[in-house]
């Protein structure tokens, strides 16, 4: 039965009252109140009545409280009842401070803000947790049954608290209290698609929920079974349950899954940790206990390296290369933050800069723009518009003027002869002035065209930017090159070290060698004569003894040779290394590296900038070149139309000669 909302006065299985102050929460199952004068205790009252065997089962949780299980849950320490013999409406329980849910800390983006320290190394420490907290419920003889994320918190420190602990299978008076819900979603195969009421869930069942909590919690929120199916229709989460179709390892192809794309592989836990996980997921006979997590999470948290130049990233040692960088570089977003208070104040972040650099892609190509017509030349204005069309008027004025003139003699009243004289002067003229046009056009526009031409070339290519096109190409590949090289900074410190340690080894077998002089050493069948050919070619001690050089070297046997080339193996073979200060190493490494790594950032910053200057010189070009082409390309449509019927061509003579003949019979015809 409910609390009535005026009612907030319960009892205790002792009798005593227990007042309820403001609500702390509320759930679909029950509503969460502070206790008065109890800062560590709060009370679970539920929305509905309370039937008896629910009630026994409270009282026998109470009954087996301790302290250990009140140090990782939210263990019933009570039954609230509403008279002092009435109904149980609820239960205390203490009352927990500083922790958030788990999936606040296995998702990125909310860990970032509410876990801003929390790297890799801490999300281990919270699994091992995890596998704690379950061990001790499982040996007490309880079962968790309903799993999931809504149920497990973590503080900053990462210690991890159960609740909702009222649903858990209890062993208690001699039988078992079920439990009756649970989330698909962290449920193991066989108990897929089964009403929980009527069944008996088992440790085993719990640790597949718990293998699924500590995948999320080491793969960033990924659920084992998510990932791309190569069949036919949907696969859902349960489905891919159900069907054992575990999305990462090996052997993915077998089950028709695929790695989702940007998820850390499960070959970069430990061989033994992935062991577990394809244990817990594929076989229903075999899935590891709590103990076995714990053991082998420990192992791996010892056994993790530091990124050299992202500190927040850690990996197991034997893993090539930092699987963080490549994750975040595809994802765009850091996943963890820096250490102190890099974050944001500046300093060189790759997957930022990286996704600043892909924002800024290379743009399309604008069309050219086209030559304007013949009509809408006529339209234009300017002075080079008024020059061209009054050379086209020069053009078209003796047309005009002879066929005019034929006109006017053929309604004047003047003697045919005369009128035929008239005409023919103005035909005269006009010839005269088109010839002196096109003449003049054919020596002063000549070499005009030729520039225009010219001009419109160049301003073509630059409309395409084909230069700006090329260098930004060129700069996306050099900038990729460096990104490898920047990525492959940890496993090039590597390498500098395993070579730096080579190269002392080689210098200190060859100081070892040359203190043994071979005139000092009696070697079988190398006699004086021996001796002193080897002298000659400066083989003087067993540091120079080289079987290349003796095979070529004159002189000298071949049994001498070879006892020459034991003589000198068994001293290397007594040779003991002596290893450096690894710290003096790690410096003198670590200085050269860091200077690569600075010039490498220096070179992606200096890049984005030069990538950006380059995209905005492209997309103002139209904008700039415009006036220039659209001004090109009319003096172009002059010149065409010049050629086609203006000063260039004969069309305008042709016209004339008509026009004057058809001004001659016109006059002819009028008298």
């Amino acid at each position: 039965m409910a609390v009535p909302k005026s009612k907030f006065r319960l009892y205790d299985r002792n009798g005593e009252a227990v007042s309820l102050l403001s609500e702390v929460g509320r759930g679909g199952e029950g509503t969460v109140y502070e206790v008065a004068d109890r800062q560590d205790i709060v009370a679970k009252i539920y929305n509905h009545s309370v039937d008896n065997d629910k009630a026994l089962k409270l009282s026998s949780m109470a009954d087996l409280c301790n302290d250990r299980l009140l140090g990782l849950s939210a263990w019933p320490t009570d039954i609230l009842r509403d008279s002092n013999d009435g109904c149980t409406v609820g239960f205390l329980m203490q009352r927990i401070h500083g922790h958030k849910g788990i999936h606040v800390l296995y998702s990125p983006k909310s860990r970032l803000n509410e876990f801003p320290n929390a790297a890799w190394p801490f999300l281990l420490h919270a699994a091992t947790n995890l596998a704690r907290a379950f061990a001790v419920i499982h040996e007490h003889g309880h079962v968790i049954g309903d799993v999931n994320h809504g149920n497990v918190l973590v503080s900053t420190q990462a210690m991890v608290k159960l609740i909702d602990c009222d649903s858990f299978q209890i062993e208690a008076a001699g039988r078992t209290f079920a439990c009756g819900v649970g989330v698909s979603t962290h449920t193991p195969p066989e108990l897929q698609g089964v009403a929980f009421k009527d069944i008996t869930r088992t440790i085993n069942h719990d640790c597949f929920g718990l293998a699924v909590l500590i995948f999320q919690l080491l793969f960033m929120g990924r659920h084992p079974f998510s990932g791309q199916y190569s069949g036919q229709g949907e696969m859902t989460l349960e489905r891919a349950i159900a069907e054992y179709r575990f999305a990462y390892g090996k052997d993915t192809e077998s089950r028709g899954m695929k790695q989702p794309p940007g998820s850390l592989p499960l070959e970069a836990v430990s061989g033994k940790v992935a062991e577990l996980f394809n244990r817990a997921f594929l076989h229903e006979s075999s899935r590891p206990s709590p103990s076995e997590w714990i053991t082998e999470l420990s192992e791996l948290s010892q056994n993790l390296c530091q990124c050299f130049y992202n500190k927040s990233h850690h990996y197991l040692k034997t893993f090539v290369g930092c699987p963080w960088c490549d994750i975040e570089l595809k994802a765009g977003v850091p996943l963890f933050n820096l250490p102190g208070s890099q974050i944001g104040d500046g300093g060189f972040n790759l997957p930022t800069l990286w996704r600043q650099i892909e924002t800024v892609a290379l743009p399309e190509p604008n069309p050219l723009p086209t030559q304007p017509s013949f009509s809408s030349l006529l339209f234009e204005y300017g002075d080079e518009a008024k020059q061209w069309k009054l050379s086209m008027f020069k053009l078209g004025a003796p047309i005009i003027l002879v066929l005019l003139t034929a006109m006017i003699v053929a309604i004047s009243p003047v003697p045919v002869d005369l009128g035929l004289a008239i005409t023919i002067l103005a035909s005269t003229i006009g010839i005269g002035i088109v010839r002196r046009c096109g003449a003049k056009d054919d020596d002063d526009r000549s070499s005009e065209r030729t520039s225009v031409q010219l001009k419109w070339n160049e301003l073509k290519s630059r409309w395409l930017n084909e230069k700006e096109r090329e260098e930004f190409r060129n700069l996306q590949k050099r900038m990729q090159a460096k990104k490898g090289e920047y990525l492959a900074l940890s496993k090039t410190r590597q390498d500098r070290l395993k070579t730096f340690e080579n190269s002392l080894k080689r210098r200190q077998l060859y100081a070892y060698l040359d203190q043994f002089r071979v005139v000092e050493t009696d070697i079988d069948e190398v006699d004086d004569s021996c001796k002193d050919v080897l002298l000659e070619h400066g083989i003087d001690t067993a540091a120079k003894v080289d079987r290349d050089v003796l095979v070529a070297l004159g002189g000298i046997a071949a049994n001498p040779k070879m006892n020459l080339l034991q003589w000198r193996n068994n001293l290397a073979n007594s040779f003991v290394f002596e290893p450096p200060d690894q710290s003096a190493i790690l410096k003198s490494v670590d200085t050269e590296i860091m200077s690569q790594k600075l010039k490498l950032e220096r070179d992606l910053q200096a890049g984005q900038l030069v990538l950006r200057r380059l995209y905005e010189e492209i997309k103002a070009t139209p904008e700039n070149l415009r006036p220039l082409l659209d001004q090109v390309l009319t003096q172009l449509a002059q010149f065409e139309s010049d050629a086609r019927f203006g000063a260039e061509s004969s069309t305008p003579m042709a016209i004339l000669i008509i026009s004057i003949t058809i001004s001659i019979m016109i006059v002819l015809f009028s008298k």
